[in-house]
C-alpha cells in the first residue's frame, strides 16, 4: 500500500511567544514568527505577541501562568498551555487552552490557525464597536446640542454651545468665527476658540482669510477693513502660554457661511493638524445646519425686542408729551371757566339772552375740553403707573345713588327715562369712590351718548355668589369666586356688533359709524374704565344687540380681609424679576391664625404665588414662594404676616422667616 504522508497547512503568520527549553516545539513552530525563552521574561511583551505557549514542564511553570493571565486582562494574546494529563485541570482553572502531551504538531498548528483568526474577527468587531461608540457619542453630543439650540434666543449662546459641539465631536485646533452684531450693523464680531494663544497679527489674518471666503461664497457685505470688529477670544488653560505660529495656515480646514433672511450673518471655520474625514466634514454641516433655525429665531426675537424697547421708548415720550401739553391746557382753561361763571352770574353786569347762550355754549365746550384733558391725563397716569388709589370699606349703594343723581336731569333733558334699581342692604366692597365714581360717570355718559330720545336706561346692583369668568373682557383676576357685587348699566340705544366689543376697550377706539363721529369724543373712557375695575381685581363684560341697546356689567368682590390684601398688594407688585421666599413656623398647637392663614389665605390669593402646606403631629410649616415682587409688595406681605402673627404670640412659638431676591 502506498505510504500517506500528512501535512500541515500554515494558514497565517502569528506573533508566538513559545515559553519552553524543548527544542522539538521551536523547530515545528519555526515557520511562524517566532520568539523563544526559557523562562518568564517582560521583554516578550514587547513583541506583541498573538498566542504565548507555555510548556509546563518548566520550572515555576505555576506561576509563570499566574502572571500571564494577570497580565492578560485586557485579552491581547491567547494562552496555550502544553501539559500531562495530571495537570490539566490545573491549566484549566486559568481560563487557558490546555494541551495534553504528546503535543500533536497538526492538532497545535490548526488550533493556532483557528485562534488567530478569531482573534482577526474579534479586532474587526472592536474597530466596529468603536465605530459604534463614535456614532453614538456624535448622536447625543447632535442631541444635547439640539436641545440646547432650541433652549435659548440669545445669540452668544447659541455661538457658544456651536463651538462646544465643534470641540466634542471634530477635536478642532482652532475654530474662528466672524458674524455680524446684527443684520443692519456694520460692528463684526470675530470669535475664536482655541488649544493654543494667537497673536494679534494671526487673529487679524484669520479676520482677512474669513472676509476673502466670505467674498468667494458671494457675500459682498463683509469688510473687515471698514467694518469695526470686537474680538473675543477663548482658549484652554493648560496651554495659555502657547502661541500657533504661522504653520497655523498648513492645518486641513472646514468652512461653511451662516445665511440668515437672504443676508449674511456669517461665516465658521475649523483648524485640524490631522486631516479631517469625510465624516468630519459632514458632522460639521449637520452642526451648522442644526444652529441655523434657532440663529433665524434669536436673529428675529432679537429684532422684536429692539422694536419693543423703541415702541416703549416712544410710547414712554408720547406719554410724557400728553401729559405735558394736557396740564398747559388744563392750565389757561380755569380762567376762562371763571370768567364764563361770572358772565353767567352777571356779577359784572346783565347780559341779554344772545350773549347768555353764547356763553352758555362755551362753558359747555369748556367743560368737555376739560373732560378730554382729564381723560388724556388719567391715560397718562395709567400708564406710568402713577394713579393714586386710596381703598376703604364702603357700601356700594352711596356711589350708585350719586351716580343716579349726578345724570337723572342730563337724562330728563335729552327726553330718556332713567330708572334705578339697587338694594340699600348690599354688602360691602373694598374700593376706591372716587375711582368707582369716574367708573360708573363713563359709562353712563356712554350710555346717554348712544341711546336717542325717548330710549331708557337703568342703573342697578345685585349680589352674585360666583362669575363666569368666560364672559369677561379680558379677565384680570385669577378666580372668579365668592361673593360679588354686580352693577349694570342697560340702554335702549344703537347697541354694538358682537366682534367690535372687545375692541371699545382699547385706547383711541371708537367704533365707526355716523353715529359715533356725530357723539365725538376721543375713546380714553373705557380703557380708563376697564383699568379702574382691574386695579378693583373685578371684571367687566357687555352684553349688546346691534339696534336693539347694550348691557354693561362690572362685577366687584365683596369686602374681606384676604381680598383688601390681594387688592392693596396688586398694586404694589411692578417688577416680575423679583422674587419673595417667605416660611411661617408654628412649634406648638395650630394657632387661630394659621387656620385663617390657610382657609382664607391671604398669601394665596396673591398673583404668581406657590404655597407648600405640611402639617403633623400639630406643628405646622408653611412656604410661599411668589414670585413678581418689587420691594414695596415684599414690606407690605412682611408687615401683614407679621401683625397676624403678633395677635397670637402670647401663646404660641412662631418663627416667621424671609428671603428677597431680586435678579440683575
Amino acid at each position: 500500500m502506498p505510504v500517506i504522508k500528512k501535512t500541515v497547512k500554515i494558514l497565517i503568520m502569528a506573533n508566538i511567544v513559545l515559553i519552553s527549553k524543548n527544542k522539538e516545539y521551536e523547530s515545528f513552530l519555526a515557520s511562524f514568527n517566532l520568539k523563544v525563552f526559557e523562562a518568564f521574561s517582560s521583554d516578550m511583551f514587547d513583541f506583541e505577541p498573538d498566542i504565548i505557549i507555555l510548556d509546563y514542564e518548566i520550572e515555576n511553570s505555576k506561576m509563570i501562568l499566574m502572571e500571564l493571565s494577570n497580565k492578560n486582562s485586557a485579552k491581547e494574546y491567547e494562552i496555550f498551555c502544553l501539559a500531562e494529563n495530571e495537570n490539566f485541570e490545573e491549566c484549566s482553572k486559568y481560563g487557558v487552552k490546555t494541551i495534553l502531551k504528546p503535543v500533536n504538531k497538526e492538532f497545535l498548528i490548526n488550533e493556532i490557525n483557528l485562534s488567530y483568526k478569531n482573534k482577526e474577527k474579534f479586532s474587526v468587531l472592536q474597530k466596529e464597536n468603536l465605530e459604534l461608540k463614535k456614532n453614538l457619542y456624535q448622536i447625543d453630543t447632535f442631541y444635547n446640542a439640539s436641545s440646547k439650540f432650541a433652549g435659548t434666543l440669545d445669540k452668544e449662546k447659541l455661538y457658544e454651545v456651536m463651538f462646544e459641539t465643534f470641540e466634542r465631536i471634530l477635536s478642532f485646533d482652532v475654530a474662528c468665527a466672524l458674524f455680524k452684531e446684527n443684520l443692519e450693523d456694520e460692528k463684526l464680531k470675530f470669535y475664536i476658540n482655541s488649544l493654543k494663544k494667537t497673536t494679534d497679527e494671526t487673529n487679524s489674518n484669520l479676520i482677512k482669510r474669513l472676509a476673502i471666503s466670505a467674498k468667494q461664497e458671494g457675500l459682498n457685505e463683509i469688510k473687515p477693513s471698514k467694518y469695526e470688529v470686537e474680538i473675543i477670544q477663548n482658549v484652554k488653560p493648560s496651554y495659555k502660554n502657547e502661541f500657533y505660529d504661522s504653520t497655523l495656515s498648513n492645518f486641513d480646514t472646514l468652512i461653511a457661511p451662516i445665511i440668515i433672511k437672504d443676508k449674511f450673518e456669517g461665516i465658521i471655520e475649523v483648524f485640524r493638524k490631522n486631516p479631517f474625514t469625510k465624516e468630519d466634514g459632514a458632522c460639521f454641516q449637520s452642526i451648522v445646519h442644526q444652529i441655523l433655525p434657532p440663529l433665524r429665531s434669536a436673529v428675529l426675537y432679537e429684532e422684536i425686542k429692539n422694536a419693543n424697547l423703541e415702541l416703549t421708548r416712544l410710547e414712554k415720550i408720547k406719554s410724557e408729551f400728553v401729559s405735558i401739553v394736557s396740564h398747559e391746557l388744563r392750565t389757561p382753561l380755569t380762567p376762562i371757566n371763571n370768567a364764563l361763571n361770572i358772565i353767567l352770574s352777571e356779577q359784572g353786569g346783565k347780559i341779554g339772552d344772545v350773549n347768555k347762550n353764547f356763553a352758555q355754549m362755551a362753558k359747555r365746550n369748556v367743560s368737555r375740553l376739560s373732560g378730554i384733558i382729564e381723560d388724556l391725563l388719567d391715560l397718562s397716569r395709567m400708564q406710568t403707573g402713577k394713579f393714586d388709589f386710596q381703598f376703604k370699606k364702603t357700601p356700594i349703594y352711596n356711589s350708585l345713588e350719586l351716580a343716579y343723581n349726578t345724570f337723572k336731569n342730563q337724562a330728563s333733558a335729552k327726553k330718556i327715562e332713567f330708572s334705578f334699581n339697587a338694594d340699600k342692604n348690599l354688602p360691602d366692597v373694598y374700593i376706591d369712590s372716587h375711582r368707582i365714581d369716574q367708573i360708573l360717570s363713563n359709562i353712563i355718559t356712554n350710555a346717554l351718548k348712544f341711546t336717542n330720545e325717548n330710549g331708557q336706561i337703568s342703573l342697578g346692583a345685585e349680589l352674585l355668589t360666583s362669575v363666569e369668568k368666560d364672559k369677561l373682557i379680558s379677565p384680570y383676576a385669577k378666580e372668579y369666586k365668592g361673593g360679588f357685587i354686580r352693577i349694570y348699566v342697560k340702554d335702549t340705544g344703537v347697541g354694538i356688533e358682537k366682534e367690535d366689543i372687545p375692541k371699545i376697550f382699547d385706547k383711541f377706539s371708537q367704533i365707526e359709524n355716523s353715529l359715533s363721529r356725530n357723539t365725538g369724543g376721543i375713546g380714553l373712557g373705557l380703557t380708563i374704565t376697564k383699568h379702574f375695575i382691574d386695579a378693583h381685581l373685578g371684571g367687566i363684560w357687555v352684553d349688546s344687540v346691534k339696534n336693539e341697546g347694550s348691557t354693561f356689567n362690572i362685577v366687584l368682590p365683596v369686602y374681606s380681609e384676604s381680598k383688601a390684601f390681594e387688592t392693596e398688594l396688586n398694586l404694589k407688585i411692578k417688577n416680575a424679576s423679583e422674587t419673595a421666599y417667605f416660611i411661617i413656623k408654628e412649634n406648638g398647637q395650630t394657632p387661630e391664625f394659621y387656620n385663617r392663614l390657610k382657609d382664607e389665605n391671604i398669601i394665596k390669593l396673591t398673583k404668581n404665588s406657590k404655597e407648600f402646606i405640611n402639617c403633623a403631629d400639630d406643628k405646622c410649616i408653611t412656604k410661599v414662594f411668589i414670585s413678581g415682587l418689587d420691594r414695596k409688595a415684599y414690606d407690605f406681605i412682611s408687615l401683614r404676616i407679621d401683625e397676624e402673627i403678633n395677635k397670637n404670640n402670647e401663646k404660641h412659638d412662631i418663627v416667621l422667616s424671609k428671603s428677597y431676591y431680586s435678579k440683575v
